[in-house]
C-alpha cells in the first residue's frame, strides 16, 4: 500500500515538472510570436485544458482517478521544483529551439506554397496589368474553375 502511494506521489511530482515545462514552452512561444490579447487568452485557455488533460491522464493511470489533497500538493511541489531549479537553465535554449523550429516551418510553408502561389500571382498580375489579354486569361481561368466546380457538384444518377 505504501509503495503504491509513493509511486503515485512520484508520478504526480513528475507531472508537475512536466506542466512546468509545458508552461515554459508556452511562455517561449508567446515571447517569439508576440500574439495579441485574444490569441494570448486563447493560448492560456488551451494550456489549462492541456494541463487538466495531463493531470486527469496521470490520475487515471496511476490510481483510477482518485484525487487526494496531497496529490495536488505533489503537483505544486513538482511545478515549484521545476520553476526554481530547472526553468532558468532551459528558457534560453528553449527559445532558441522554438525560434529555429518556427523559421524551419515557415520556410517549409513557403516552399510548399510556391507551386500554388506563383501561378496565382502570375494570373493576378496579368489581370491587373495585362490589358485585354490579361483580362481574357483571368476570365478563361475563372470559367474553367466554375466548370470544374459545377462538374464536381453535379448530381449523381439514380
Amino acid at each position: 500500500m505504501l509503495e503504491l502511494q509513493l509511486t503515485i506521489i512520484g508520478w504526480t511530482l513528475l507531472c508537475g515538472i512536466g506542466l512546468g515545462f509545458v508552461f515554459d514552452s508556452w511562455c517561449a512561444c508567446r515571447a517569439i510570436l508576440h500574439p495579441g490579447r485574444l490569441a494570448t487568452s486563447l493560448g492560456d485557455l488551451v494550456f489549462w485544458f492541456l494541463a487538466a488533460a495531463i493531470v486527469a491522464a496521470v490520475l487515471l493511470s496511476a490510481n483510477y482517478g482518485e484525487l487526494r489533497g496531497w496529490y495536488l500538493l505533489s503537483w505544486a511541489l513538482g511545478f515549484a521544483i521545476y520553476q526554481e531549479l530547472i526553468s532558468q537553465y532551459l528558457q534560453r535554449p528553449l527559445k532558441r529551439f522554438l525560434t529555429a523550429l518556427f523559421r524551419f516551418l515557415l520556410r517549409m510553408a513557403v516552399w510548399l506554397g510556391l507551386p500554388v502561389w506563383l501561378p496565382l500571382k502570375f494570373v493576378i498580375r496579368q489581370g491587373k496589368a495585362g490589358g485585354r489579354k490579361g483580362k481574357k486569361i483571368v476570365r478563361t481561368i475563372g470559367r474553367l474553375i466554375k466548370r470544374k466546380l459545377a462538374f464536381l457538384n453535379r448530381k449523381k444518377g439514380p
